[in-house]
């Protein structure tokens, strides 16, 4: 089987990552049982399918094996083998198998305690009472089958591609903290950590920047702006010294202050999301960018970047972890196809999201992104506003959506609009608030962008 794996057409099987040609061994195990037929026989179809688009000119997924194993293309195998199933995909399928029992056991429950009030009392008082516990008889049923379903259906892996040779001039990723910069102090914090980030993904064709904000204010201009920006270019300047030999990696980029009529006040426009749709603009060329200081020659890599790593700025990427979110966002399999008419990502993934491991427990799903229920059962995971995203892919999708000032938790809705895949075997550390006070401000900014969202 992996003697005939490596002829796959599109040569991407033997630069895949171990676990990921694992996961095609994985899965034609699995189909070969279910078909009744060899492996080896599975895996001499799979490859022909795969030479067959080939040699019609397909020169994308389609003429890759893994799609016909772990993709889309898995129907075609099933109707070569006579199998009648209508679920060929390796997730669950329908919405609606995760979804009715979750909703007729919550009815179920609420029903009880609405009969027991009903023994006790009146129609009435049953009915308050079926109300009231519905809420929380959803809870309990969609935790019962989360249980129940993440002991049937196993993490999926999302197939990623090895660079042990380093990251190609086509792939080309630049590595940002978006984030406000109160002070001279946190401009020195941050380029500590943009050193760090470098020194574990020491990579060429890889670039690192700062994306900073002033704080919001009454006035445009403050008495201690000026010594911020020279801080951030100077801190920048000495990391380039050190590291750079033939041209910057690293970069500074600050906005100023716009006023906003709903805030009544000046800041940044439209805050992180601002920042990153700006700086995407700015990335493929534009001018027209609230960007006053911008460190170095940008000019250089302008349209050269294919993908951005956001991080926020207590965030701390491992060793080679840039690499392997490059390695998963580049797979054929995972290449974001865009649906020009919707201009939404259809298939793939316009942004990859990584295991975040912070200091909280519990299924909060904004500091806790673990093996995730969704990106398990439907192949789709939640954005926390950390990872990995196609440049071109989001600005597209994303550059006209959301209207100005309106939006303030922005990022479940891009992940809505470039799909999202949760790479729940790469890790990234968060930081987690210090102070109790700090949790509950970071709460209350949550929950009601939450309402918001709603």
């Amino acid at each position: 089987v992996e003697g005939l794996f490596k002829e796959d057409p599109l040569k991407i099987y033997e630069s895949m990552d171990f676990f990921s040609k694992n996961y095609y061994r994985y899965e034609t195990q699995r189909l070969a049982k279910k078909f009744k037929v060899q492996e080896i026989y599975l895996a001499k179809k799979v490859l022909e399918f795969a030479t067959e688009e080939w040699n019609k000119g397909s020169r994308d997924k389609k003429a890759h094996i893994g799609y016909y194993l772990v993709d889309n293309g898995r129907e075609k195998l099933f109707r070569f083998f006579g199998n009648n199933n209508k679920n060929t995909s390796v997730y669950l399928g329908k919405y609606s198998y995760y979804y009715f029992p979750i909703i007729l056991l919550s009815i179920i429950l609420a029903y009880f305690f609405g009969r027991y009030a009903y023994n006790r009392g009146s129609i009435y008082g049953s009915v308050i009472v079926f109300l009231v516990t519905f809420i929380p008889s959803m809870s309990i049923s969609i935790n019962l089958l989360n249980y129940f379903y993440s002991k049937i259906f196993k993490p999926k892996i999302l197939p990623k591609i090895d660079y042990k040779d380093g990251i190609p001039e086509k792939d080309t990723t630049f590595v940002v903290i978006p984030t406000l910069l109160p002070s001279e102090s946190r401009v020195e914090e941050l380029a500590r950590s943009l050193e760090d980030y470098y020194l574990s993904n020491r990579e060429k064709n890889i670039y690192f920047g700062i994306v900073g904000d002033f704080k919001d204010g009454y006035e445009k201009n403050t008495e201690d702006d000026e010594k911020i920006v020279n801080k951030g270019l100077e801190v920048i300047r000495e990391l380039n010294e050190k590291y750079s030999e033939e041209e910057d990696i690293f970069y500074f980029f600050h906005r100023e202050r716009v006023y906003s009529k709903t805030q009544e006040k000046w800041m940044g426009w439209e805050r992180k999301r601002g920042s990153l749709v700006e700086l995407n603009a700015l990335l493929l060329g534009e001018k027209n960018t609230t960007f006053n200081v911008i460190s170095g020659d940008i000019s250089k890599i302008q349209g050269k970047i294919k993908y951005v790593i956001t991080l926020d700025a207590d965030t701390k990427l491992p060793i080679d972890g840039a690499k392997r979110l490059i390695g998963t966002i580049s797979h054929p399999l995972n290449v974001a196809v865009v649906d020009e008419e919707k201009n939404i990502v259809k298939e793939g993934y316009g942004i990859i999201q990584p295991r975040i491991f912070a200091g909280a427990g519990g299924i909060d799903p904004y500091s806790t992104a673990v093996s995730d229920i969704y990106q398990d059962l439907f192949g789709e995971g939640i954005f926390t506003g950390k990872g990995i995203y196609d440049l071109r892919v989001f600005q597209n999708c994303l550059k006209e959506v959301i209207p100005e000032n309106t939006v303030l938790s922005h990022d479940l809705l891009e992940g809505s609009y470039t799909r999202v895949g949760l790479a729940t075997d790469i890790e990234l550390i968060d930081g987690y608030p210090e102070k109790y006070s700090s949790y509950i401000m970071r709460q209350h900014r949550w929950v009601r962008g939450d309402w918001q969202l709603i």
